[in-house]
């Protein structure tokens, strides 16, 4: 495929304002949670509205995603051993404020950074370091509100690559994964950081936890690091079902996908794909291929199927269109690079290669068809994409960030 090597230039062409679509994105893959834009549709003549990078910032090591709400944008980098909390204007990608604590960049999966994206709640915003230091700090000025440490507080046990994912607010509630033998998660009062309940045995995993409704009960799936574990969020966390995982160091990071009583899961490290059944009164594994791995990127499921960028350190990737419910594939593309990352907006699919790639496209059926690319960061790009009023915001893992417009279509 034919990829626009130059980088676009830094003038602004800005959205007219009769354009501007409202829209935060408080969360990890969107208010949703599910990396699907409803309320946008872009332009797929990117000769005539070709989209412009805004800004571009440095913010630190790290492979955390953004927050957008309220014109902040929100996200964590690591720069000498101290992680920063950055808040900037969405649009301008001027610095508001940030706030700095201690915190080594060097795991045992190497200097990473942090992983785990912030989640705005209001007129707050919770964030997570690789070793585990929880704060609740003021979204409008930085102050921190409270604090909590997973390890000390919660008896935490740290995941071999820090722990990535991001806090999950239910109602008054912040549910965390500190991955303790006696609770696996724990529930403490958003405002005031007060312990509510724990629940479950498990090691820490590094995804995002997946918030749906089966048979009635209000849940929550966390993959953690060797099982995938259901929780009832009307019974204080009572278990559900677990479903055995295990995984080259207990990673397994990215987020899962549900659909009418299934989970999708996928891991690297030959692990792959798995589709379980929970209709039964046990945890049913219904297909499986060990060949095609999501590491931590992202997946989406549209129209029943699973799309993403497959890949890991010992596949290149395979962007794939995946009947969810029979594993059969509809096609498979070679991709840039070993993983990437997907948005859906409105009718269209945008792809975030690893090498720093963006392309938009139709993803039918039978096949995905691309209309326009360009390239935007240089690699190695491994955080999720957000999109906020007609802007997509990526980052790089050296922390290079870019806030793109992406111009709407106009109507006929």
């Amino acid at each position: 495929m034919k990829i626009v090597r130059a980088f676009v230039s830094l003038a602004v062409a800005l959205v007219s304002a009769g354009h501007l679509f409202a829209g935060d994105w408080p969360i990890f893959m969107g208010p949703d949670g599910d990396g699907i834009v409803k309320d946008y549709q872009v332009s797929t003549n990117w000769e005539q509205d070709q989209p412009q990078i805004v800004w571009r910032e440095s913010l630190g090591s790290g492979n955390a995603s953004l927050a957008i709400a309220d014109g902040k944008a929100v996200t964590t980098g690591n720069i000498d051993d101290k992680d920063i909390v950055w808040c900037l204007d969405s649009k301008s990608g001027e610095t508001l404020w940030k706030f700095e604590y201690d915190e080594p960049k060097m795991t045992e999966c190497g200097p990473i950074g942090p992983s785990s994206t912030p989640t705005i709640d209001g007129d707050r915003v919770y964030t997570v370091g690789n070793s585990g230091q929880l704060f609740c700090l003021n979204l409008a000025t930085g102050e921190v509100v409270w604090k909590k440490n997973y390890i000390e507080d919660l008896e935490g046990r740290k995941p071999i690559c820090g722990w990535a994912a991001s806090p999950f607010i239910s109602g008054s509630r912040l549910i965390v994964d500190p991955g303790a033998t006696d609770g696996a998660i724990v529930a403490l009062d958003k405002m005031t950081g007060a312990f509510l309940w724990k629940s479950g045995e498990a090691k820490a995993g590094c995804a995002t936890p997946l918030h749906y409704s089966h048979e009635g009960k209000n849940a929550l799936a966390f993959f953690q690091g060797n099982k995938l574990i259901g929780y009832d969020l009307d019974r204080q966390g009572e278990v559900l079902y677990e479903f055995t995982w295990r995984t080259f160091n207990a990673f397994n990071a990215s987020k899962p996908k549900y659909k009418d009583g299934r989970i999708f899961i996928s891991s690297g490290y030959g692990e792959g794909y798995a589709v379980v059944n929970l209709a039964g009164d046990q945890p049913e594994l219904l297909h499986r291929d060990r060949e095609l791995p999501l590491q931590f990127q992202n997946s989406l499921l549209i129209d029943g199927d699973i799309l993403g960028i497959f890949g890991d350190n010992r596949h290149e990737s395979q962007f794939i269109r995946m009947n969810m419910d029979t594993g059969d594939i509809h096609w498979r593309l070679p991709y840039p690079g070993n993983r990437g990352n997907l948005l859906a907006v409105g009718d269209k699919i945008i792809a975030i290669t690893e090498t720093g790639n963006m392309i938009l496209g139709n993803a039918t059926k039978e096949t995905f068809e691309t209309l326009a690319e360009m390239a935007i960061l240089p690699e190695k790009v491994w955080a999720v994409p957000a999109f906020a009023d007609g802007r997509i915001y990526v980052r790089n893992t050296e922390g290079e960030t870019v806030c793109v417009t992406l111009p709407p279509r106009q109507s006929s």
